[in-house]
């Protein structure tokens, strides 16, 4: 995967990729590469997931549990995002 991820830096591709869902103060590779946008979670109250790995790499939070995402015919849809 490394291999991957220099060439794309190289190519001037963005990689993104989720921090890691042990709870540890660590990034998973490759979101610990300094060539990926590493991406952690937070739960509905935007607090860190308790799940989500973290640490000084990690460039950016996202949802990570369930959270409101629209709404269709007066039903609010639901998505769980797994990072």
């Amino acid at each position: 995967m490394k291999v991957h991820t220099d060439k794309s830096q190289n190519k001037g591709i963005l990689m993104i990729a989720a921090s890691g869902n042990q709870g540890k103060s660590f990034l998973e590779y490759p979101a610990s590469s300094q060539f990926v946008i590493g991406v952690g979670a937070v739960d509905s109250n935007g607090k860190k997931w308790v799940y989500s790995n973290y640490g000084d790499e990690l460039d950016f939070v996202l949802p990570g549990v369930f959270y409101e995402s629209g709404k269709a015919l007066n039903k609010v849809l639901r998505m769980r995002l797994e990072l």
